[in-house]
């Protein structure tokens, strides 16, 4: 008798599994029953616009009772895992859950797989809903360990597009590293690095209310190398900064926030703050053009000036001395930038000039 139920049951097992590496289109229905223990039950539904992904791992309360998912399966109608049965998503595999498909099961605690709604592209995810209480706001469900029978959709809208000057930026989400191919990025996450961010072809970066802290002896934070562009942007009333993390009295670094070696820098919000030199452009190439941001508390200079300084608004103050420009070099002033409160008490350095510089009106 007990060989007859051992047959019954892995012949089941296999016909389920047949019947879940096709996909489930709405309308169609797959169950599986056992008689056992009473658990709670969890039933996922998804929206359009997103799906829900079960991944590689166990699901239910019936370990000896498994059915198989070999590989991806999509489900759009609706599958019952009932009372008594796991389902064993293989290693690589998924369950996608796609609108307007469900899925019931019973959880236990000794679950290992992970359950994750995903956003289609253009879109984010708004949380997991009990009808129209919100139940949670993160994507990754902690599923393991409900008390009660529960029925949840993952809900997603439209994202807001994330721009400025018309350009539209994509999410930066690293903490440890920053973008290597030319685009526009956006900060979701603060940052540190432990080496110097070279910049490439034309980068938009937007600091988004975010930090990127330089943690290390490296001498440049940001390094904007020949041909390339850096235009730094942070979002309206926001307080993203690129900072120095500390320095040692023996540390015989450079320690420059955003080194322009024939390249070209554009400030137009954010904060520089922290270095021994804000900005320094190393050759007459090099071109920085600030309308916007903050550059303080830079030991030596907010600005040193080896090439060309374009300042048509913004703050430099409370550094060493504010913007000092070398000989033969060119600074244009207009609009409205504020340099002030830098040097001493006794000896405000705000604008210093070499004997050859220049200084014109720009129009």
């Amino acid at each position: 008798m007990k060989k007859k139920r051992k047959l019954g049951r892995k012949l089941l097992s296999f016909l389920l599994t047949l019947a879940m590496v096709v996909v489930l289109m709405p309308g169609m229905r797959l169950t599986a029953y056992a008689a056992t223990d009473t658990y709670t039950m969890l039933t996922l539904n998804v929206e359009e616009n997103g799906k829900v992904v079960m991944s590689s791992g166990i699901y239910g309360n019936g370990a000896d009772s498994l059915l198989e998912v070999p590989s991806n399966v999509d489900i759009k109608g609706t599958m019952n895992v009932a009372d008594g049965y796991c389902i064993n998503v293989h290693e690589g595999a998924n369950v996608n859950i796609l609108n307007p498909g469900k899925i019931s099961f019973y959880p236990a605690s000794d679950n290992t797989g992970t359950i994750t709604a995903v956003p289609d592209d253009g879109y984010t995810f708004t949380g997991w809903y009990n009808g129209e209480t919100l139940y949670s706001g993160v994507a990754e469900l902690d599923y393991k360990n409900i008390s009660e029978d529960l029925t949840l959709t993952a809900k997603f809208e439209a994202a807001t597009l994330h721009t400025h000057d018309s350009i539209t930026f994509t999410a930066w989400d690293g903490t440890t590293s920053l973008p290597t191919e030319a685009g526009s990025y956006y900060l979701t996450k603060d940052v540190t690095i432990s080496s110097t961010w070279n910049v490439t072809g034309e980068t938009n970066l937007c600091l988004g209310g975010h930090k990127i802290t330089l943690n290390t002896n490296a001498d440049y934070a940001v390094s904007v190398g020949q041909g390339a562009t850096l235009n730094l942007y942070d979002d309206e009333e926001e307080s993203g900064a690129i900072v120095l993390a500390s320095k040692s009295e023996s540390d015989s670094s450079y320690y420059v926030g955003v080194n322009v070696e024939g390249g070209t820098f554009r400030l137009y919000g954010g904060t520089i703050r922290s270095f021994l030199k804000g900005v320094h452009l190393y050759d007459s190439n090099s071109e920085f053009t600030m309308t916007g941001g903050t550059i303080q508390n830079c030991e030596v200079c907010g600005v040193e000036a080896d090439g060309t300084v374009t300042l048509t608004g913004g703050v430099i103050t409370g550094n060493g001395k504010g913007v000092t420009v070398s000989e033969d070099d060119v600074v244009f002033l207009s609009g409205a930038p504020t340099i002030s409160g830098n040097g001493s008490e006794e000896k405000n350095e705000n604008l210093m000039l070499s004997d050859e510089a220049q200084v014109f009106a720009k129009p």
